[in-house]
C-alpha cells in the first residue's frame, strides 16, 4: 500500500472508534423519538461493548425535574434503546455524568474491600460497566446483569 492509502487506513480506524458528530446527533434524536420528556445531551456519549456481546454500543444521559436516565443502544442507532432511570435528588445535576468503567476485576478483592459483587456481575476484559456520577455522591454502577440477561445497577 503505499502512503496516502495508508493514511486514509489510519484515519478511517480512528474515526470509527468514537461516535462522530452525526452518530451524536443520531442518538439524541432516537433517545428523544423514545422518551420525548427527556433533555438527552448528546456531548455526554459514549461508546464501548456494555451488553458483553462483541458490539459497538452506544449510552447518553439525560435528564428531567428529579430524575437522571441512561439509554443504552445495543441494537443500533435508529432502535429503541434500554433505559435505566434514577433519582437526581442527591446528585448535582449540573456536573452529573457517565463514562464506561473497566470490568476487569479480581472478584476476591471486591470481596475484600466491598463485599461480594452483585448477582450476575462478571469480570471481563472487553466489557466495559457505567459510571454515573457527578464527582460528590457515590457513584452509580451500570453493568450487564449475566444472570438476569439485562443491564442493571448497584452503589454503595
Amino acid at each position: 500500500m503505499n502512503r496516502s492509502t495508508l493514511a486514509l487506513v489510519a484515519l478511517l480506524a480512528c474515526t470509527q472508534a468514537n461516535a462522530s458528530p452525526l452518530d451524536r446527533e443520531r442518538l439524541a434524536t432516537t433517545a428523544a423519538k423514545f422518551f420525548p420528556k427527556v433533555v438527552w445531551s448528546s456531548t455526554s456519549i459514549i461508546e464501548a461493548e456494555f451488553s458483553c456481546r462483541g458490539r459497538r454500543e452506544f449510552a447518553i444521559l439525560g435528564k428531567t425535574e428529579g430524575s437522571l436516565f441512561v439509554a443504552i443502544f445495543t441494537r443500533g442507532v435508529q432502535s429503541k434503546p434500554t433505559v435505566l432511570t434514577f433519582s437526581s435528588a442527591r446528585r448535582d445535576s449540573h456536573s452529573i455524568g457517565i463514562a464506561s468503567e473497566d470490568m476487569d476485576f479480581d472478584p476476591k478483592g471486591v470481596d475484600d474491600d466491598l463485599g461480594p459483587p452483585p448477582k450476575g456481575m462478571r469480570p471481563s476484559k472487553t466489557c466495559k460497566g457505567i459510571a454515573l456520577s457527578d464527582g460528590d455522591t457515590d457513584a452509580t454502577h451500570i453493568y450487564w446483569n449475566h444472570q438476569k440477561k439485562r443491564f442493571d445497577s448497584w452503589s454503595q
